[in-house]
């Protein structure tokens, strides 16, 4: 009988979160990221046109929380 063969890492799961699950708000003078579950070559160019548009006249700073984050690769540092 032939031997099942083990999981692959990182599982597929990781990579089937959708980053429209970001919520991305103005806080004062802040543009507040959160509930950001990967960063990856997959995701980050959809983060950063989604942070783009939100991003306007009158904000001076953006704050990332990262507390949710699963998953990320060198693409996703360029966000």
């Amino acid at each position: 009988m032939a031997q099942p063969h083990p999981p692959a890492w990182p599982p597929a799961s990781l990579f089937l979160k959708h980053p429209n699950t970001i919520k991305i708000q103005p806080i004062d003078q802040t543009l507040a990221i959160s509930d950001i579950r990967e960063l990856t070559a997959g995701t980050a160019a959809d983060v950063k046109d989604q942070i783009r548009l939100r991003f306007v006249q009158g904000l001076t700073g953006i704050d990332l929380d990262c507390t949710a984050l699963e998953f990320l690769d060198s693409s996703g540092l360029g966000v």
